[in-house]
């Protein structure tokens, strides 16, 4: 899980490192929500969105720029650690359809908020698949979550970011 454990971070740090306390608290609050929350998937993705309303105000960058300096972002947070559990090596805590139900009810319940972070973590690993030689299961995993996840919302995607000039 090591290689995969922050699909989302990028030159602006959106998500806290795994390697930092406050990451790893924070990791590990999603996961126990997931988990506790793995009967009712429409259930835990209202908690998971709501979470802001129960951590440190200033925490994550809230939409009114002058309430927070905080670069970390929640829905970063949220799709970064269910990718990283999905791709977890051998095998995944749960089914993989509990994954891919779960982001999809996360981008239907906050299409606006949590569809850019699932844009930016698949362009992420669409890229480490040629360079970084992933794993033929965790490309595997993510060619089945991405389709489906495509399908759960009639193939609607930014197509035109995906040419290559």
């Amino acid at each position: 899980m090591a290689v995969y454990h922050c699909v989302l971070c990028a030159d602006v740090q959106v998500v806290a490192p795994v390697s930092t306390v406050n990451g790893w608290t924070l990791r590990s609050l999603v996961l126990d929500i997931v988990t506790l929350f793995e009967v009712n998937r429409k259930e835990c993705a209202r908690i998971l969105l709501g979470l802001r309303t129960f951590i440190t105000p200033g925490t994550f960058k809230s939409s009114n720029p002058e309430e927070s300096t905080s670069t970390l972002s929640l829905e970063s947070l949220i799709i970064s650690t269910l990718l990283s559990s999905m791709l977890n090596l051998p095998s995944a805590p749960f089914p993989q359809v509990y994954y891919t139900s779960l982001i999809a009810e996360l981008c239907k319940a906050s299409p606006n908020t949590v569809a850019p972070p699932v844009g930016r973590a698949v362009r992420k690993m669409f890229g480490m698949m040629g360079s970084e030689g992933l794993d033929v299961e965790v490309i595997r995993r993510t060619a089945d979550w991405f389709a489906t996840h495509l399908s759960n919302f009639g193939f609607q995607w930014m197509w035109k970011e995906w040419l290559v000039e």
